[in-house]
C-alpha cells in the first residue's frame, strides 16, 4: 500500500463464508498489528460501517524500561524525566560547562552531598534553617565536597563559593555530625577557619622523629612566619615532648599552671640543670620553693633573703639570718635614741629641737644655735719690771690673726717680786665691757684693763701693784702673761 495513514480494509457481507485467499491472511496480520482488528477482518453492519466493537484501536503510550513505547528527545540535559532523554545538542551544552553541573540531586538539601567531586548549585532562593546552606549565601554556586583523613577515620569537608564571591567551609566529623559553616564574610581570603571535633594530630603517620610546627602569618609582610609553635622531641611516654614558642611577645590571660620549673630568661651558656623552682639566667639564681611559707633567694649559690613562715630573713654581716620586720623595729628605735640625744644636746646649747623632727629640721635647729667662735693660745711668760722699790708696773698683751674679733678673753697672769718669789697669780677675765682685778696677800693685786678689739685680734694692758712685804725690805714688783682664751 501507498499510503499506511490509509488503510482500506477488505469488507465482508453479512453472513458470507467465502474462504480468505492466503495472500489476504499476511493482510489481516498487518491490519492487527495496526489498528488491532480480529483477524485482520472487518464485517460491515447494516449501516455499511464497521461496528465499533470490532475495531480494538490501541492509544499510543510513553516508553519505560519494560514497555515499549514513544520516547521524546529534550532540549534540558538535567531533565529527569524517563520518557525523555537528551539530544545531541543538550550532550553539548552538559560537556561544554568548566563545572560538572549535577544539579539538585541533593534535594536541595547541603546534609545530603555527600558524594566527593563538585556540585552545581542554581536555585531561585536557599534557606539554612530547612536547607543547611551558608547564612547569607547566594543560591547560585559551586559546592566542593573532599575527604580528609583525621586519624580516627575519614571527615568530609563541604567548601561552597557561591557566584557572588562568598566562600564557605564546614566539616563533617567522623561520627556524622555536621559542623557549623565559617564565612569568609569579607570574600578576599582574610580569613580561613578549620574546625575538628576535639583533636588535631602532627606527625602520627610519619616515620622518624623531627619537629611539627605550626606557622602564623598576621604582619602582612613577606617572611617564614610573625610566630611559630614549635614540638620535637620526646621518649615512648606520653608528655615528655619539648614545645617552643617563637614570638616577640606572649601574653596569657588568666592563670599559668606548672608542676615543673619555669626558667626565665634562660641562657645556653648556663646549662641545662638547676635544682631551683625559678632559675633566673643561669643555674644558681633565682628562686627555690621550699615547702609552704618557705621561699629561698638564691644569688650565685648563696641565699641572700629568704620569706620563711610569712617572715622576710636577710643574712647579716655577722653571716646569720635576722628577721627583717625586727631588724626594722631596732632600727626604728635605734634612731628614735639618737634623735632624742642630739635633741636634747640642741636643747642644752640654747637651741629648739625634738627626737620628732626631719633631718632638714635637725639642720635648722643646729644652724640657728647660739654658738660662739673659740681661740686660744700663749703669750709665753711676757713680763715686765718696776724700775725701783714702790712702783706698780704695766704692760700691754696683744693677738691678731684670729677669724673673729674677740668679746671676752681670759688670761693667766702672775705678779711676782724682781727675784721671782710670788705674790699673787690667776685668769683674769676681761671683755668690752669691764676689766678683771686679782688680789693676793696683803693687798698686792693684778689689774687687767677692759679688752680692746681689734680686726681679727684683741690688746688690753696689764697692771701689777707696788709689793707690801710684812718682813719690810724693798721688793720690786714684776709681771707675768701666759695662757690665753678668747670667744666671739
Amino acid at each position: 500500500m501507498a499510503n499506511t495513514d490509509k488503510l482500506s480494509l477488505p469488507l465482508i457481507e453479512p453472513n458470507m463464508t467465502a474462504d480468505v485467499p492466503r495472500d489476504m491472511n499476511a493482510l489481516a496480520e498487518a491490519v492487527d498489528a495496526k489498528v488491532g482488528v480480529a483477524g485482520g477482518l472487518a464485517v460491515l453492519g447494516a449501516d455499511g460501517k464497521v461496528p465499533t466493537d470490532q475495531l480494538n484501536v490501541k492509544d499510543p503510550v510513553d516508553a519505560s524500561t519494560t514497555v515499549k513505547g514513544i520516547v521524546r528527545l529534550s532540549a534540558d540535559y538535567k531533565d529527569q524525566s524517563t520518557a525523555r532523554v537528551p539530544h545531541s545538542r543538550a550532550l553539548f551544552d552538559m560537556y561544554s560547562i568548566s563545572l560538572v553541573d549535577r544539579g539538585k540531586l541533593f534535594q536541595s538539601n547541603f546534609n545530603f552531598a555527600l558524594g566527593i567531586g563538585v556540585w552545581r548549585v542554581d536555585f531561585a532562593s536557599l534557606n539554612p534553617a530547612t536547607d543547611n546552606s551558608p547564612v547569607g549565601a547566594n543560591p547560585k554556586g559551586v559546592l566542593f565536597v573532599s575527604s580528609v583523613n583525621v586519624t580516627e577515620g575519614l571527615a568530609l569537608i563541604q567548601k561552597y563559593v557561591d557566584d557572588s564571591g562568598g566562600i564557605y567551609n564546614r566539616v563533617r566529623t567522623v561520627a556524622g555530625t555536621w559542623l557549623s559553616w565559617d564565612g569568609l564574610a569579607s570574600k578576599n581570603y582574610a580569613q580561613r577557619n578549620l574546625r575538628l571535633e576535639r583533636a588535631v594530630e602532627l606527625g602520627a603517620d610519619v616515620t622518624g622523629a623531627g619537629p611539627a610546627f605550626f606557622d602564623f602569618h598576621t604582619s602582612g609582610n613577606v617572611n617564614d612566619f610573625d610566630s611559630r609553635i614549635i614540638a620535637e622531641g620526646g621518649t615512648s611516654a606520653a608528655g615528655n615532648g619539648k614545645i617552643t614558642l617563637q614570638a616577640a611577645t606572649t601574653v596569657l590571660n588568666g592563670k599559668v599552671e606548672t608542676s615543673g620549673q619555669v626558667w626565665v630568661s634562660k641562657k645556653s651558656a648556663f646549662g641545662d640543670n638547676s635544682g631551683l623552682s625559678l632559675p633566673i639566667g643561669d643555674s644558681d639564681t633565682g628562686l627555690n620553693w621550699v615547702q609552704d611559707g618557705n621561699i629561698d633567694f638564691y644569688s650565685n649559690g648563696q641565699i641572700p633573703v629568704a620569706l620563711n613562715g610569712g617572715q622576710f630573713v636577710f643574712k647579716n654581716v655577722a653571716g646569720g639570718y635576722e628577721n627583717l620586720s625586727t631588724a626594722i623595729n631596732d632600727l626604728k628605735q635605734s634612731s628614735v635614741d639618737k634623735f632624742t640625744k642630739i635633741a636634747n644636746a640642741i636643747n642644752g646649747k640654747g637651741g629648739s629641737a625634738n627626737s620628732g623632727m626631719t633631718g632638714d629640721q635637725f639642720a635648722g635647729a643646729i644652724t640657728n644655735l647660739p654658738v660662739k667662735r673659740f681661740a686660744s693660745g700663749t703669750f709665753n711668760g711676757q713680763n715686765a719690771q718696776a724700775s725701783s722699790w714702790g712702783m706698780s708696773i704695766s704692760m700691754v698683751v696683744s693677738v691678731g690673726g684670729l677669724s673673729f674679733t674677740p668679746s671676752a678673753v681670759f688670761i693667766r697672769v702672775r705678779l711676782t717680786e724682781s727675784d721671782g718669789f710670788r705674790q699673787v697669780e690667776g685668769f683674769a677675765h676681761t671683755s668690752t665691757s669691764g676689766g678683771d682685778t686679782i688680789y693676793g696677800w696683803r693687798g698686792n693685786s693684778i689689774w687687767v684693763s677692759p679688752l680692746r678689739q681689734q680686726a681679727g685680734g684683741f690688746n688690753a694692758t696689764i697692771e701689777g701693784s707696788k709689793i707690801d712685804a710684812y718682813a719690810g725690805g724693798s721688793p720690786v714688783s714684776k709681771i707675768w702673761a701666759y695662757e690665753w682664751f678668747a670667744y666671739e
